[in-house]
């Protein structure tokens, strides 16, 4: 009897170690919570004091300018980048100035012996493969080639990539049915930095 009086007691002890542990949980996950929206803002005020930003100048010709716009563009090409300056190329194309997106970059940074990061995610990408296949420009080989046919389309990528290596002229027709994620900037987790032996 005094064993299952000590089993019962031992179980209260470690359900209330519990419940406190849990508490200190749910407090650090608000506390956490709290403090990213500054974390990532004074990660971005890092870079703009002490990164120079990379830019790209990109050509807009063909097909692909008839109907630019550049905002969209952007987003199914460059969604790290902003928009710097767009001109008109005098050929029916357009040129367009394009720099890194400060909230998007990655950065790492050490404190107090842990390594801190911020990352970026694509979340949200997908690609049309119903309206692919059913496009009469599409040649059959391509399609066969990369679209497996269940109920629903899907893309296999890694066949799309060898397809597109071996004949670029599929990337413009992939693209017209690729509806692109949305960066999302996540922070990498807390670890210990690594010392570096200067030996």
């Amino acid at each position: 009897m005094n064993d299952l009086i000590n089993a019962r007691h031992e179980l209260e002890e470690v359900a209330d170690l519990y419940r406190e542990a849990d508490e200190v949980e749910k407090q650090a996950a608000k506390d956490k919570a709290k403090l990213k929206p500054a974390l990532l803002e004074l990660i971005s005020e890092v870079i703009e004091s002490e990164i120079e930003l990379a830019t790209k100048i990109v050509t807009v010709t063909g097909d692909e300018a008839l109907n630019f716009d550049p905002d969209t563009w952007l987003v199914t090409n460059y969604p790290e980048y902003k928009i710097v300056r767009v001109d008109n190329d005098n050929k029916g194309g357009f040129v367009v100035e394009l720099q890194e997106d400060v909230e998007l970059r990655k950065f790492s940074f050490e404190a107090s012996g842990y390594q801190f990061g911020r990352t970026i995610a694509m979340v949200g990408s997908s690609f049309d493969a119903e309206g692919f296949v059913m496009d009469d420009n599409i040649p059959d080989d391509f399609k066969h080639a990369i679209i497996e046919m269940k109920m629903v389309f899907t893309l296999q990528e890694d066949a799309a990539r060898e397809l597109m290596s071996k004949s670029p002229e599929v990337v413009p027709m992939l693209q017209k049915y690729t509806q692109p994620g949305k960066p999302q900037v996540r922070l990498n987790p807390i670890r210990e930095a690594r010392i570096e032996d200067e030996t």
